[in-house]
């Protein structure tokens, strides 16, 4: 198994959570006042088996990578700055009869992704129809995967203790034509 973040502090703390089982935070309570806390990978889990390392979502090296039997990708899409290019190399990333799990709450933000790279989310300028971020996915995967599952996930981002942000992420799940 293999994660892979753009952020080099996301893949120091996973490596240090794969050696040590444990790692150590601190959670904003309110204002200035936090509360150390550890997180714990469970004792039922091979560590071993999971290798981390920082990557660029949009540049993958497939040639390096090999092709997967599952990729999960997750509250990913709409952070990317081109997440087209990123769809783009699934076919490569994905072995023939091999699943994609792609979830995403589509929250389309200029901060992250230029509009003109949005894939969906935007009006049809010519007559004004939404344009949905799942119905272009499935346009754009679609000749290379098919659509076996739907769902919803809800999440809760916490900001402190009074303080959560709620979301609803599309779990689309996706099999590699042969």
């Amino acid at each position: 198994m293999l994660g892979i973040d753009f952020s080099h502090h996301f893949i120091e703390v996973a490596n240090a959570m794969k050696l040590k089982g444990t790692a150590e935070y601190e959670a904003l309570l309110q204002g200035d006042i936090k509360e150390s806390r550890v997180a714990k990978v469970a004792a039922d889990i091979d560590r071993s088996k999971v290798t981390f390392a920082q990557g660029d979502a949009c540049n993958l090296d497939v040639a390096e990578l090999g092709a997967f039997d599952l990729v999960f990708a997750s509250n990913l899409l709409c952070r990317l700055p081109e997440p087209k290019q990123f769809l783009a190399t699934l076919p490569s990333l994905v072995r023939s009869d091999g699943v994609l799990a792609l979830i995403s709450p589509y929250s389309w933000l200029e901060e992250y992704t230029p509009k003109e790279h949005w894939i969906g989310g935007t009006v049809n300028p010519v007559d004004g129809t939404p344009i949905d971020s799942f119905a272009e996915i499935e346009r754009l995967l679609a000749p290379h995967f098919t659509l076996v599952a739907r769902t919803q996930y809800p999440f809760l981002i916490r900001e402190h203790d009074r303080k959560f942000q709620y979301g609803v992420s599309d779990g689309t799940f996706w099999r590699r034509n042969a």
